[in-house]
């Protein structure tokens, strides 16, 4: 059962999430792997299922966010360690901003900090393209794999 906590100030709120998986990692021989489940989605192709588009896009109508931060710490169980970490990323389409950052604190603990800074607002069909591959960098990005020990 997770705990949680909501923060809110003006203009923006605050989420913190305390949760223990279970059941969620794979194994390849000695190695385990798992995925981190966001607790928020940024990136959902299927809004965006065509590769071209022939009106604009008001980006508005998908997006109600200006900016997301997402911080994720990990910790392994005892005598486990971090072997594989994804390269962090960086993607940006015009004003919209997207980087994913791991950073090994320990052997055993791991920060993995997301942001995304949207800029909503209308695409024109022909930067549409351009839209579309931004987004799906960031879907992919966010189904890497870590592995540990």
């Amino acid at each position: 059962m997770p705990n949680h906590a909501c923060f809110f100030s003006d203009d923006s709120a605050s989420i913190a999430y305390t949760y223990r998986v279970q059941d969620e990692v794979a194994e390849i021989g000695e190695m385990r792997t798992f995925k981190i489940n966001y607790p928020d989605i940024i990136g959902v192709l299927s809004h965006f299922p065509s590769n071209t588009r022939t009106y604009p896009l008001n980006y508005n109508r998908y997006e109600d966010t200006d900016e997301y931060v997402t911080q994720v710490m990990v910790e392994l169980p005892d005598g486990m360690s971090f072997s594989s970490l994804p390269n962090s990323e960086k993607f940006q389409f015009n004003e919209m901003l997207y980087t994913l950052t791991y950073r090994r604190v320990t052997p055993e603990q791991l920060e993995i900090t997301r942001r995304f800074k949207s800029e909503r607002k209308s695409i024109s069909a022909s930067d549409y393209p351009a839209f579309r591959s931004f987004m799906e960098k960031i879907v992919k990005a966010e189904l890497k794999l870590i592995a540990y020990q």
